[in-house]
This record gives structure tokens, C-alpha cells and sequence, in this order.
């Protein structure tokens, strides 16, 4: 009993990664492809898909169809190589493609099975059989981030991303975010520790860059550094500064307290959400370059298979607001329509700020949810989280 499962490749990789890694276990994996999502410089989709479901790649064929013509896409079906009537048992995904590609595999394999399968919109975990809707397959397969970002052609295996550990506890995050709020650190001495450590000409910048710690001493700047962190009770090892304890001073905290609350919330294993990603693409992949050289995504996590990628901002001038906005809404060109994208700030945004947002398709968390007495309730509730 020969088997095979056809599927059509699109911009979307997540819809066929899915219903592969459901059902599995085919003698023969085919890809109706097109010219553009072969190319190798915008990403090959179809390798993107092998990749993230693991499937044999020897087990794998295609064929290349004009994706706006529906007879093109019969005739190639009916001219490959495949001998279609040798498999008793053929299984076909018409959620990836165009209009005319689902139209024309539909026409063509509805003469050799009845196995044919589509994704309703916004039914995250269902599959319905084409000719009877009723005949639902829930799919119960979830993706962590490898899995979605290999989707997306960024593999853990070729070193494409890698990810930061907390640099504190949970309970010493939390601590530090209630003095925050409660005004106990004066965000003065915060600034001074960026102007000196982080900013383009910051005196330190290139020391602690280099050698990835500074001695507090000899020197009345870095002498005062010391006595604001001693007045504020941050720890530190023989009056050093790591590079690690000045990131965290410097914005990470409020990352990482981010990071601690949404693990909580979602209570899955650290596989699923992940701190600090930076994406390292490819030389040729020129786009990708383009946009993400410099640039890392604070905090991401996977929920019913979709990709949430959060900014984390405790301050947000109308400048670092304005490119945070087209950066979270660039995201989409890279990951997916429906990638979720989230700016969490500690300011208190106006009500532009956040029509503004809503515009590019963002979320926006500020100063009045995270002061909620029941701060993971409020997020859920903001997200969607259940």
C-alpha cells in the first residue's frame, strides 16, 4: 500500500508544516510549487517546510506551476512523473497556494481521492474535509519557537538564532520592577550607566564591550556609577561591572521580567518561549540582512501556533516610538500575516499612540496594565491568553 500527501507551498509555511507533522508516515511527500517560492535569494519555502517537519528529504518531489493559471496547474499535475494510480492512498493539503492552484489541484485529484483538506480561517487547530466540512481533523501538534522560526527558514542546526539566558531570578526581576514603579531607583542613575556603557561615543562603551566587565574605581565616573548602584542595592563582585549586570541595568530587567511573566502565564517548557533572540541570516539572504543586521526580538513565544514577538520599552520618546512601530509591523515580511507583534512600555501611551499602533497591526501593553493589582489576568485578558 503505497501513500502519498500533496501539498501546495505559498508564502505561509506554518498551515503545511502542521498538517504534515499530523499526519506523517507517507511513502512519497509532493510539492506543488512555484518559481518564486524556489528562489533560493526570498527563501526557498518548500525546503523551509522539510526542514521544520524533519521529513525525509529523499521522499520528497515537485513540480513548478503558473500559480494564476488553473490549467497550468492540472497540466503539470497530470504530465510529472508521478504515477498517480500507483498509491492507494493519496491525502492532499489545499490550504498553501493561490486561488487558482487550490482550484486546479482540487479539479485534478478529486478523481483519485476524496482525502482533500483545507484550513478554515481563524480555526488554528482544525482541518476540514473539502467535499463533507462536517469531517473535522483537530490537529494537536504545537509549535515551539525552533519549529516556527525553522519554518520561516531560521535553523537552531545551522547556528540562525541564538537566545540569552535571565540574567537574575524570577523573585529578584520582580523586586527590581516593584522598586521601579514604586519610584525607589531613580532612573537618572539608569541614564547615566547608558551614556557611559551603551551610547555610540559612551566613554566605556568599547571596555566593557571588549574585556565584557569594568572595574568601578579610578575614575569619578565610574566611582559615582558605584555608589548609585550601592544606594539602590544592586550586587555587585569585587566593585565590577559585567557586561550582563549593565544590559540588565540598561532596559533588560524589564525584558526579562516580561519574559518571567508571560512563562508563567503560559506555564509550557522554556522550548516554546525564548528571551533575546538574535537572528543571525544568512551572507546571501540580502533582505534579511538588510533588516535584522544589529537587531534582536526581546522576548517570543509560540501559542496556538502563532509567533508572538514582544518589544519591551520602559520608556518610549516619540522617535524610539515611531521605530519601534514600523519595526514590530516589518515583522510580518519576515515571519507571516499572522505573526503577533507586542510593545510592552512602562510609559503611560495617549490614545494617538495607541490608534496609531492599532493602524500598523500592534498590540500595545503600558503603564496601566502592568500597575493591575492581578498582573497576569490583565495580560491574559489583553492577549487573548486563556
Amino acid at each position: 500500500m503505497k501513500s502519498i500527501l500533496v501539498s501546495l507551498v505559498s508564502e505561509q509555511t506554518i498551515p503545511n508544516v502542521l498538517f504534515i507533522k499530523h499526519f506523517n508516515n507517507f511513502d512519497c511527500y509532493f510539492f506543488v510549487t512555484t518559481e518564486k517560492m524556489e528562489n533560493p535569494d526570498s527563501g526557498n519555502k518548500r525546503s523551509f517546510i522539510i526542514e521544520a517537519t524533519g521529513i525525509d528529504k529523499y521522499k520528497c518531489k515537485y513540480v513548478k506551476v503558473n500559480p494564476e493559471l488553473k490549467q497550468d496547474v492540472i497540466a503539470q499535475l497530470e504530465n510529472t512523473d508521478i504515477k498517480w494510480d500507483d498509491y492507494t492512498k493519496i491525502v492532499v493539503n489545499l490550504t498553501g497556494g493561490t486561488k487558482m492552484m487550490s482550484l486546479g489541484a482540487y479539479e485534478f485529484f478529486k478523481n483519485y481521492t476524496n482525502e482533500i483538506w483545507y484550513k478554515p480561517i481563524n480555526k488554528f487547530n482544525q482541518y476540514h474535509l473539502c467535499d463533507n466540512p462536517t469531517e473535522i481533523v483537530n490537529i494537536e501538534e504545537e509549535l515551539n519557537v525552533d519549529d516556527y522560526l525553522a519554518a520561516c527558514g531560521i535553523l537552531k542546526s545551522e547556528n540562525r538564532f541564538s537566545n540569552k539566558k535571565p540574567t537574575y531570578d524570577d523573585l529578584f526581576v520582580e523586586s527590581f520592577f516593584r522598586r521601579f514603579i514604586n519610584n525607589e531607583i531613580n532612573y537618572d542613575g539608569i541614564e547615566k550607566i547608558r551614556t557611559l556603557f551603551r551610547d555610540v561615543k559612551g566613554k566605556f562603551k568599547n571596555k566593557i564591550k571588549n574585556s565584557g566587565k569594568v572595574k568601578l574605581l579610578d575614575n569619578q565616573e565610574l566611582l559615582e556609577v558605584k555608589e548609585y548602584l550601592k544606594s539602590i542595592e544592586f550586587p555587585l563582585n569585587d566593585d565590577t561591572l559585567t557586561k550582563e549586570q549593565m544590559e540588565f541595568l540598561t532596559g533588560g530587567w524589564f525584558e526579562e521580567y516580561v519574559y518571567y511573566i508571560l512563562k508563567s502565564i503560559l506555564a509550557k517548557k522554556d522550548e516554546f518561549i525564548k528571551l533575546g533572540v538574535f537572528l543571525n541570516p544568512r551572507p546571501k539572504d540580502a533582505e534579511k540582512v538588510k533588516y535584522f543586521a544589529n537587531n534582536d526580538l526581546d522576548v517570543i513565544f509560540t501559542y496556538h501556533n502563532d509567533l508572538y514577538v514582544i518589544e519591551c520599552k520602559t520608556r518610549l520618546g516619540s522617535e524610539i516610538f515611531s521605530e519601534t512601530l514600523y519595526k514590530s509591523a516589518a515583522l510580518r515580511k519576515y515571519f507571516g500575516v499572522t505573526v503577533k507583534s507586542i510593545i510592552c512600555t512602562l510609559d503611560e501611551l495617549k490614545d494617538d499612540q495607541k490608534e496609531r499602533a492599532e493602524v500598523f497591526g500592534l498590540k500595545t501593553l503600558d503603564k496601566n496594565i502592568f500597575m493591575e493589582e492581578d498582573i497576569l489576568s490583565a495580560i491574559r485578558r489583553e492577549l487573548g491568553i486563556k
